[in-house]
């Protein structure tokens, strides 16, 4: 059984990748809405920012746009031709998917890839998943092997057919 790991390791792991995140955004920031930039530029990675505001590992704040940035290691799109957000957790505390319900997040850049490199992408509208995950809902609250916590898959091929995607770097997806 493997070790579960602390925040300072996972840390530690998404930061790796923090400047390829970063370099997608701006190579494809024209294709944003900056009519949603209301915010002062910042950029948040601390445990707090993580357990209180975030999608997942981390986010940061593009020229006042929240991008929520999530990464799924050593697979592909292809794999299951999904894309998952934490749904619910053992502790009853609020999960991404309430966040991003909540209204949280502009932008979610979705990875796949190893721990050393990004090998494909999705930048997704949050405004439009808001409005269209139902129709995108594969599997609800599937509770992971540990029992902490449970995920939502969605379909990604439906996602690649509407507004929601914003652009899309995938290699198979069938």
């Amino acid at each position: 059984m493997a070790l579960l790991q602390t925040y300072p390791q996972l840390r530690t792991e998404a930061d790796k990748l923090l400047r390829n995140q970063m370099e997608i955004i701006r190579r494809y920031s024209s294709r944003l809405d900056f009519s949603r930039a209301n915010r002062e530029y910042s950029f948040k990675v601390d445990e707090i920012a993580d357990i209180e505001q975030n999608t997942d590992l981390f986010y940061f704040e593009y020229k006042r746009l929240r991008i929520a940035c999530r990464t799924r290691f050593d697979i592909s799109s292809a794999t299951y031709n999904d894309i998952t957000i934490r749904s619910r957790l053992a502790t009853g505390s609020p999960t991404e998917i309430d966040k991003i319900n909540a209204g949280w997040g502009d932008y979610m850049l979705y990875c796949w890839g190893t721990h050393d490199n990004i090998d494909e992408f999705i930048i997704i509208d949050l405004v439009e998943f808001r409005e269209n995950q139902e129709y995108f809902i594969k599997i609800r609250d599937k509770w992971n092997d540990d029992g902490r916590s449970a995920f939502n898959s969605y379909d990604l091929r439906k996602i690649l057919k509407t507004p929601c995607n914003i652009v899309a770097h995938l290699k198979d997806v069938s």
